[in-house]
């Protein structure tokens, strides 16, 4: 495949992930909004402690298979049968082990419903085994856009039956409860739209050829696990449920989209590199160009999360979840600098350096956990956010510089990739805050606004100052997009 159609692929593959993230955004907060009225931050507790424990579950499944079959060049339909087997018979292992652990985990947090709300989040594992081969053929043929409205569909599914449910005081279980209906959708889309798939007899043979690989990459989504739900963990077991659920709300609403588009485009990324891995020369290019990009997209969202999170909640919220208005800010602050972490864990798996990938997010989530633990002797949810969304910024930046350094470069290169983005984020910051200042005596809603424009505007500016080829690559990519709608 041609630098050229690599190239394309990839800028539109990345285009299309985020006009779905920035949907899957809009549908959260909309879905927030309604869930806000119905729940309390004890029912958010319950849900991030039983997230989190199911999530350390992972390393008893087969979240690898799917990565595995991306990256096998050859013979994917036999690896195909081989990792459905593989990821049945380990899904459905982990299944059993969560019903066996969930009464103790009530028991140990205090809270007796975890045992059924893990009960029934581990009833969705096992199906998830044919999403991994339809998903790995999906990204093999590099269907971006395809994987992204399948993401979006399970996001819309999963919000409209867990605002209703919350609406007949389902409490905590409306947002356990929908994960199924969404993993059922996510299945039956992935075999439309990968076609038939054939599913032969297990292989015993292919199946231990796979064990090796998927378990590092098993193993490094188990240490994920650590990273997105340790801290959900710690504070369920220092600060009460209250605490942990105003922390999780907060992050729902500042990190969800951000996650959702983190997670997407780096399976864009992933297979695209793996069709280049033996031009380092091209892989420089393609992941300086991708940081100059991402970052004008998700610098920009952070940045308004940062100045409209206190006027909005505010206004569509009621006063008990006006704590987690800091961690909104905080986390976003964390969020700016992602996309050097998506991109180093897409270099990585596309080398199969699944053992170092292991290794980092293993030393990542250590880091989080500490930094979660640490914070909450101070029993103050927006200490807390702080240390964590400073931590997670200099983590990913850390990121970055390991990023070019495996390409053969250094700090130069990665200042010079990162800074316009940096340098924009810091200006209209400033402007959209002075702005807010001067509009705050005018009521709320004018405030909102005012940031709002302000802080776009100067965004889009800047960045078309700072980034000129790559604005008039997503320019006219747009333009293409367009015209194809006409």
């Amino acid at each position: 495949m041609s630098d050229m159609s690599v190239g394309s692929i990839v800028v539109r593959g990345a285009f299309l992930t985020t006009l779905c993230s920035i949907a899957v955004k809009f549908v959260t907060f909309i879905s927030q909004i309604a869930l806000a009225w119905f729940l309390v931050p004890e029912d958010m507790g319950l849900v991030a402690i039983a997230t989190a424990i199911s999530g350390m579950m992972s390393i008893l499944m087969a979240a690898g298979v799917r990565d595995v079959l991306v990256q096998q060049r050859l013979n994917f339909m036999s690896d195909a049968s081989a990792g459905f087997w593989l990821a049945l018979a380990m899904n459905s292992c982990a299944t059993c082990v969560a019903f066996a652990i969930a009464p103790f985990s009530g028991k140990l947090f205090g809270e007796p419903e975890l045992t059924s709300l893990i009960m029934i989040m581990a009833v969705c594992w096992p199906i998830t085994a044919f999403s991994s081969v339809y998903h790995a053929s999906l990204y093999r043929e590099l269907r971006f856009g395809t994987v992204a409205s399948i993401v979006l569909l399970q996001n819309c599914v999963y919000f409209i039956v867990a605002v209703t449910l919350a609406s007949y005081d389902y409490g905590a279980y409306a947002l356990i409860l929908s994960n199924i209906p969404r993993v059922i959708i996510g299945v039956l889309a992935s075999r439309v739209c990968a076609g038939r798939i054939e599913i032969r007899k297990p292989d015993g043979c292919r199946i231990r050829a796979l064990i090796a690989p998927v378990f590092w990459l098993t193993l490094s989504s188990a240490l994920a696990s650590i990273h997105y739900y340790g801290t959900s963990m710690v504070l369920g077991i220092m600060n009460g449920v209250a605490l942990t659920g105003l922390y999780y709300w907060g992050n729902q609403i500042s990190s969800q989209a951000i996650q959702v588009l983190s997670q997407s485009l780096r399976n864009v990324f992933f297979p695209a590199l793996t069709k280049i891995i033996d031009d380092e020369d091209r892989q420089y290019n393609s992941i300086r160009k991708s940081v100059k990009i991402l970052m004008a997209f998700v610098a920009p969202i952070c940045v308004l999360q940062i100045l409209l999170a206190e006027p909005l909640i505010k206004i569509l919220f009621e006063p008990r979840w006006y704590p987690a208005i800091d961690v909104v800010k905080w986390l976003s602050v964390g969020l700016i600098s992602q996309p050097l972490y998506v991109l180093l864990s897409a270099l990585l798996l596309a080398r199969q350096s699944n053992m170092v990938m292991a290794a980092l997010t293993g030393c990542i989530g250590l880091i989080v956990s500490c930094l979660a633990l640490a914070a909450s002797y101070s029993n103050d949810v927006t200490i807390i956010a702080m240390w964590i969304g400073v931590g997670m910024f200099f983590i990913n930046i850390s990121c970055g510089y390991v990023l070019f350094y495996v390409l053969g470069y250094g700090l130069k290169e990665l200042l010079q990739s990162i800074i316009p983005a940096l340098v924009s984020v810091v200006v209209a910051g400033v402007a959209g805050y002075a702005v807010g200042v001067y509009a705050e005596p005018a009521g709320t809603v004018f405030h909102l606004f005012a940031m709002l424009i302000v802080a776009l505007g100067v965004s889009v500016v800047m960045l078309i100052k700072l980034l000129p080829e790559e604005y008039i690559v997503i320019s006219q990519y747009m333009q293409k997009l367009r015209i194809k709608s006409n």
